[in-house]
């Protein structure tokens, strides 16, 4: 399209918006701060704060504040980040073409300014940034400013981002020794209240793709056993799913059904006292409700058992009913009996309800005072301490087992999970499947937990290109080692089960773990394509 046709376009959108603009009171269109968010400064290259700010240049700014003006001038926030992007398109016209033309907007610019938001800000806020470019493309395209063949920058975008964040998610993975550690520390007869909490939750965390606010809000009841049609029994631990997902059941690979037991009966044996606390307290709710004055004997007998460790405490005597009635409720969480606010949750049915300073090293237990543990108190056990953190007088799970001197030993929650997620991704298990075990609600989703090597995925893709099934098996087994045949038993079950079990069954042939393969197909290309154009080789 004509540079000049484009330009008259561009020049009665901007008057459109002037136009409108007058009727607008205290507003003033020439002003270059339309508010404390909307400042229409020209991109700081060199990342220092400067006093000595420049406006956008003449030729780019009143087209910025069309767009501001057109999309989000009621919401400062979506106006701050739309900025930001309109700078950045700026700079790149800038540096291409001496002059800020909109209207002169390619690919090519566009990719440079993609180029100067990761360099300068973090992955997720750079990727913010260019999803609202996408958007200010698809506004100048419908306006016919610049021209339309930028419609398709869709596929264009996603493809830059893929291959731009896709070499940096080894941090996502867990520390191989500190798993190592974890696990034997599990197989041990612990007797620290703290290590017993901390390494359960790590159990379970291994046992399936869970979130720690999931395993955290799991109620002590949680077991479920289902019959297939066969009569084989399947363990499965009932759970409500983040993010949305619901209520449901996460069925366990028999491998580590006995851990996940194990892991439970430490926990329930830790929430024993808390959970009794828990019960007494809602039934004194439930005497206020129905005006009862007069409790059970057995609940009398365990109010007074609460406190036969202790003579006196905040000058309450042992043995007066009322008194120790009254400090108990004094003592109830916020928005007791349900936890949070959900009225599905209840604190006496919860897994890991604790009784205050029960993790505590020093401090004595309070039987009588209970608290919900929260994915904080687990995540700080087993982080990375900073040097802010030393200063306190607390160690986390490796410190106070002797073995963080020797490594840098730590975890995060979340990397358990993509480590989990990846194994099924090797061991063939459907997007499909590995969605609906680790409770997403787009299979999309899926491909940020996928960290197989370019490799891996072309080994196995060739394989199964070929339809050869016996050297799919050799082949992963080679690359995944003696670990393979574990992770192959776990995939075999849950695909049985799905077979057997499921309610909705999924389509688990080869030409399904083919399709799911293709996606990456166009990375394992890229990667090849580069190393031809490095080497000067051409790639058969």
């Amino acid at each position: 399209m004509n540079i000049e046709i484009l330009e008259f376009n561009r020049d009665k959108f901007i008057n459109e918006c002037k136009i409108a603009s007058n009727s607008l009171e205290e507003f003033s269109w020439d002003n270059n701060k339309w508010s404390s968010y909307l400042l229409f400064y020209e991109l700081n290259l060199n990342q220092k704060k400067t006093t000595n700010k420049k406006y956008l240049s003449k030729e780019f700014i009143n087209i910025a504040k069309a767009v501001i003006f057109h999309e989000c001038l009621d919401n400062p926030n979506k106006g701050k980040n739309y900025i930001v992007s309109l700078r950045l398109i700026e700079s790149s016209l800038r540096t291409h073409y001496k002059k800020a033309n909109i209207c002169m907007l390619t690919y090519r610019t566009l990719e440079y300014a993609q180029v100067l938001a990761f360099k300068r800000y973090s992955n997720n806020k750079a990727s913010n940034h260019c999803n609202n470019m996408l958007k200010i493309i698809r506004l100048l395209v419908s306006k016919k400013i610049i021209s339309p063949n930028m419609r398709f920058l869709d596929c264009y975008f996603k493809e830059y981002y893929d291959r731009l964040t896709s070499a940096g998610n080894e941090h996502k993975m867990p520390n191989d020794d500190a798993i190592r550690f974890l696990c034997n520390l599990f197989s041990r007869k612990l007797v620290s209240p703290r290590d017993i909490f901390t390494t359960s939750i790590f159990a379970l965390l291994m046992s399936a793709p869970w979130r720690i606010s999931e395993v955290v809000n799991l109620r002590h009841d949680c077991e479920v056993i289902q019959h297939s049609v066969d009569g084989v029994a399947r363990y499965g631990i009932r759970y409500i799913g983040a993010k949305g997902y619901g209520e449901d059941i996460k069925w366990i690979p028999s491998a580590m059904q006995p851990i996940v037991k194990e892991a439970l009966k430490r926990l329930r044996e830790l929430s024993n006292n808390a959970r009794r606390v828990a019960s007494i307290l809602e039934k004194i709710d439930e005497c206020r409700k129905f005006k009862r004055i007069l409790l059970d004997d057995e609940s009398i007998h365990e109010i007074k058992s609460l406190f036969n460790t202790c003579e006196r405490i905040n000058n309450i005597r042992v043995g007066d009913i009322q008194e120790m009635i009254s400090l108990l409720e004094s003592k109830k969480p916020k928005g007791f009996p349900f936890v949070n606010g959900n009225k599905h949750l209840r604190y006496s049915s919860m897994l890991c309800l604790l009784n205050k300073n029960q993790l505590h090293a020093t401090n004595k237990t309070c039987d009588y005072e209970i608290y919900m543990s929260t994915t904080k108190l687990y995540m700080h056990d087993i982080s990375q301490r900073y040097l802010k953190d030393k200063i306190k007088n607390w160690e986390n799970i490796f410190e106070r087992n002797g073995v963080a001197e020797q490594k840098k030993y730590h975890l995060r929650t979340h990397q358990i999970r993509h480590l989990i997620n990846t194994l099924a991704q090797r061991g063939g298990l459907s997007d499909v499947d590995i969605a609906k075990w680790s409770g997403r609600t787009h299979v999309k989703q899926n491909r940020v937990y996928d960290h197989m090597t370019n490799d891996e995925l072309f080994t196995a893709s060739v394989c199964f290109m070929r339809d050869e099934e016996v050297d799919i098996q050799t082949a992963l087994k080679n690359n995944f080692g003696e670990g393979f045949s574990h992770i192959q038993n776990i995939i075999n079950e849950i695909k049985y089960f799905q077979r057997n079990v499921g309610d909705n069954s999924v389509d688990l042939s080869d030409t399904r773990l083919l399709i799911d393969l293709l996606p990456h197909l166009e990375s394992i290309y890229y990667n090849l394509k580069k190393k031809e154009d490095k080497h000067g080789k051409k790639i058969q």
